[in-house]
């Protein structure tokens, strides 16, 4: 009777998992065809721009001017890191016949669904498989998960390879053959050409796991740990390497990461406690610490010391965008996700002694499915987007009247991104109010709007100055002052303002 009674349990976890990943999917499809207005514009937008030049590049049809815009507008966005899902969106352009707004968040979403099977892996070591599935499920169905998991950007596939990772060190603590090394050190180093921050958890882990096992002498002097830290981190150093040397890698902004001043600023600890409030929320994560503080096996604990050393040391070194960038919370979801995993399981344990049994289970799981319900409303709530037709058809217009110019400069939400990709117009962005903020915080010496068009802008002979955020130009009146005094007004909408550079005014 008892293992007729396993047969039946293991195929309803494998039903139970399996439609908690299809539910997960379905809600990130939730107007997946809408233009990524709603979450970090100015990183998918980026990806877009890249992503079409190198469809472009492989098809024969695309008219010249839409080549050499593309051309333009790609180089002009530089790489910051190398541009995996970019043509994997290109690849995808190239099979379905064209351009497609959908493509990269379904396969970013399809990453991040993965990593939840690298979690539940994962989680199934630190608890039992019922704590391991409301891991899960909390990865799968946090609200702010959802929405920035089908962003186009490296972070969905990062998190994907970072929990890959811990699984095959995982494997290959229990059962170290080469072959399980090799696959591990393999996740590693494309986690980090993914995106370089990963390599706080990921190294940390490996310490604390081989620490854990082995002791800090052996693991200092250990060959494999020579050799993961070598194969790990050198494939990045090559490429980013060549293209800093090559002027294709941007390495001013790489630049504004770090500030170390910002650690002793209210600045930093306000935003980045208000996104991990915001992200997870405080209750989650103090579940998860406790979570933590009841391992009591080596080898979990020490997972979880490394996971939560390696993000502390993550928010210390890039400050400044931790501090201004809600996204790059992402790595700390699956962390939670598993810190909870031992309390959950210490919680249902509890339930499951109280009696009646039936009805208790029948109502813990009813909470949960409301739980789960709540959360799919809430994602669905953040997915949603007015009709953003308008704001595609202004761009669209203003991509017109300035012929599709490759000399433009404006001031726009978005740094003018979106612009750029929707009107097929090329140029450079004027500091929006956050830039000037970070020149504060930097110690940069003040500029007029005057003195920053003479000094940045001018050499490249821009033809037209877009204004697409007005509220924004009357935070910088020294600019509106700059513009309407010397160069030609020749349209005014409602929602946009152009200049003409070329002509003085009126």
């Amino acid at each position: 009777m008892l293992a007729r009674a396993n047969q039946l349990v293991l195929p309803m976890r494998l039903v139970v998992l399996v439609g908690l990943f299809v539910a997960a999917f379905g809600i990130r499809l939730y107007q997946v065809q809408d233009p990524p207005l709603n979450f970090q514009a100015t990183r998918q937008y980026r990806s877009l721009l890249l992503a079409r030049e190198y469809y472009f590049e492989a098809v024969g049809s695309i008219p010249i001017w839409q080549r050499e815009v593309a051309a333009i507008s790609a180089e002009r966005q530089g790489l910051l890191e190398p541009p995996i899902l970019e043509h994997v969106a290109a690849l995808g352009y190239r099979l379905m016949g064209g351009e497609t707004l959908w493509l990269p968040k379904v396969v970013s979403s399809l990453f991040w669904l993965l990593g939840g099977v690298f979690l539940y892996r994962i989680a199934t070591r630190l608890a039992d498989t019922y704590a391991a599935t409301l891991s899960t499920t909390f990865y799968l169905f946090l609200p702010f998960g959802v929405l920035a998991s089908r962003s186009f950007q490296p972070d969905p596939l990062m998190v994907m390879l970072l929990l890959g990772s811990v699984l095959a060190m995982l494997r290959w603590r229990e059962r170290p053959t080469l072959a399980r090394f090799g696959l591990l050190t393999c996740l590693s180093a494309m986690a980090l050409l993914t995106k370089p921050i990963v390599l706080f958890p990921v190294l940390s882990v490996f310490v604390a796991l081989s620490v854990a096992q082995s002791g800090v002498r052996a693991t200092a002097w250990s060959r494999a740990t020579v050799a993961f830290v070598l194969a790990t981190i050198l494939p990045t150093l090559a490429v980013y390497s060549y293209g800093i040397l090559s002027g294709t890698f941007l390495v001013k902004e790489a630049e504004k990461t770090l500030l170390p001043q910002l650690v002793l600023s209210s600045f930093f600890w306000e935003h980045w406690l208000g996104y991990v409030g915001a992200v997870v929320s405080f209750p989650v994560v103090v579940a998860a610490l406790i979570g933590t503080a009841l391992i009591k096996q080596r080898t979990p604990r020490a997972l979880m010391l490394g996971f939560w050393v390696g993000y502390a040391l993550f928010c210390l070194v890039v400050n400044y965008n931790l501090a201004t960038h809600d996204y790059y919370q992402l790595q700390l979801i699956p962390i939670v996700a598993l810190g909870m995993a031992p309390l959950a399981e210490l919680v249902l344990k509890w339930i499951y002694q109280a009696r009646p049994q039936r009805v208790v289970r029948m109502a813990v799981w009813g909470v949960l499915g409301l739980a789960i319900a709540l959360a799919i409303v809430r994602a669905e709530m953040r997915l949603a987007q007015a009709d953003l037709t308008r704001e595609v058809a202004i761009a669209e217009e203003i991509g017109a009247q300035v012929n599709h110019s490759t000399h433009t400069l404006y001031l726009a939400a978005d740094y003018g991104v979106p612009l750029e990709y929707h009107g097929q117009l090329s140029g450079a962005a004027w500091p929006i109010a956050s830039d000037l903020e970070w020149e504060g915080l930097a110690g940069a010496h003040h500029l007029s709007a005057e003195e920053r068009f003479q000094s940045w802008f001018a050499k490249d002979a821009p033809e037209f100055f877009i204004i697409l955020d007005l509220s924004e130009l009357d935070d910088q009146p020294d600019l509106k002052q700059f513009l309407t005094h010397n160069f030609s007004l020749i349209a005014q909408r409602p929602e946009y303002w152009l200049f003409d550079l070329r002509h003085p005014a009126r």
